[in-house]
């Protein structure tokens, strides 16, 4: 009779060298996926981290800019401009302001700035601020404020 014991032993040494093997396989790439993540995870942290400054200017940047706005708005219909120094400072500010939304604004709070922008400009030049020019000035503001808040609003 033939001794089937070195077989057999060879069997399983051979056996538990593919079952080590792939429990080995299997543990590095779960150990990969894991390390995988955690580095994803650090990034997407730097990344909001580094994004942070650029976030803060914009909201800075518009909220100027609305300031702004709402000073010519107050000049219409409350407080008047006390000189025509203060008028030509404003205008000054103002183009200032825009020019900074047009130009660190993402494009709808730009396009936004812009249409606000244009509704000032449209009011400077009719003779009666209430009315129709008012109106185009308060819709054009909501409208402002809404894309600025959507690109400034922590999500």
């Amino acid at each position: 009779m033939t001794d089937w014991t070195p077989v057999a032993t060879a069997a399983i040494s051979a056996g538990s060298a593919v079952a080590g093997g792939a429990l080995g396989y299997l543990t590095a790439r779960y150990q990969s996926n894991v390390e995988l993540r955690r580095v994803e995870a650090e990034s997407e942290r730097l990344k909001l981290q580094l994004n942070e400054p650029h976030l803060q200017h914009r909201q800075s940047v518009y909220h100027d800019f609305l300031d702004s706005a709402h000073r010519f708005h107050q000049a219409q219909v409350v407080e008047p401009w006390a000189t025509e120094d203060e008028y030509n400072r404003w205008v000054r500010d103002f183009e200032h302001y825009l020019s900074a939304v047009r130009l660190f604004g993402m494009e709808p709070a730009s396009n936004g700035g812009q249409a606000l922008a244009d509704a000032i400009f449209h009011a400077m030049g009719t003779d009666e601020y209430v009315g129709e020019a008012e109106d185009r000035f308060l819709r054009t503001w909501e409208e402002c404020i809404q894309a600025m808040r959507q690109d400034t609003a922590p999500s």
